[in-house]
């Protein structure tokens, strides 16, 4: 069952502008977030609660509660803050003049440095979707979907320049890319032999090129 400070699972919503296509939230402070994160990853969000977090971070509850309305909240913003970075990283590469197939490369790399870097905010964006209230959920898709589209018009860019097979669908390309680069949190230790950067050429190279030899072209994609 969700906790929530005031009436029922969507209490608070709109009161602070969550929602309603205002910009007047009050700002939770990142160690609340982290705490947040970290706790809903490895417990789950529905067996976290608000009195745990507010324990690890050193606070009261009730001091918690002075900067949100609801444990949903705490999903939500999270979540927001992970895929506005992804997303303004991949918005400022699409800015420069680079050649298509270099602002992908650059875009795949940022992606994996945001998701490595704050593994549990990302992983928790990733898998507790789910959790969040119906108008919540809009919100972080349409968020999500923003940064997609993005990836898509640099892949339908690279596609015109001749980088990438033009019968290819942009958009399925993009949710394969998608689901190579974050699954990636779940077997990436930073502790191993490999480095981001690594990882990074590798996952490009086989979105890019595959991992054949490429002796034998493969057969059209039927339509």
């Amino acid at each position: 069952m969700s906790e929530t400070r005031r009436g029922d699972g969507d209490a608070g919503y709109g009161a602070d502008g969550l929602g309603d296509g205002t910009d007047n939230r009050r700002q939770i402070p990142a160690a609340y977030l982290a705490a947040a994160a970290k706790l809903f990853r490895h417990k789950g969000f529905g067996a976290a609660t608000t009195r745990e977090i507010a324990s690890a971070v050193g606070v009261q509850k009730s001091t918690l509660y002075h900067y949100i309305d609801s444990k949903e909240e705490l999903l939500l913003r999270l979540s927001q803050d992970a895929i506005s970075e992804v997303l303004s990283g991949a918005s400022a590469v699409m800015a420069t003049d680079d050649p298509p197939v270099d602002r992908l490369r650059h875009i795949i790399r940022l992606h994996l440095e945001a998701v490595l870097d704050r593994t549990d905010e990302h992983m928790t964006q990733l898998i507790e979707l789910r959790s969040l209230p119906p108008t919540y959920r809009e919100e972080i898709v349409t968020l999500r979907d923003g940064y997609e589209s993005i990836v898509v018009d640099c892949v339908r860019e690279c596609q015109d320049a001749g980088d990438i097979e033009r019968d290819l669908s942009p958009r399925m390309l993009v949710l394969a890319l998608m689901g190579l680069l974050n699954w990636s949190i779940f077997w990436f230790r930073s502790d191993g032999t490999l480095t981001v950067q690594q990882l990074s050429e590798i996952l490009t190279r086989i979105f890019l090129f595959g991992v054949t030899d490429r002796i034998n072209e493969p057969p059209p994609i039927s339509t």
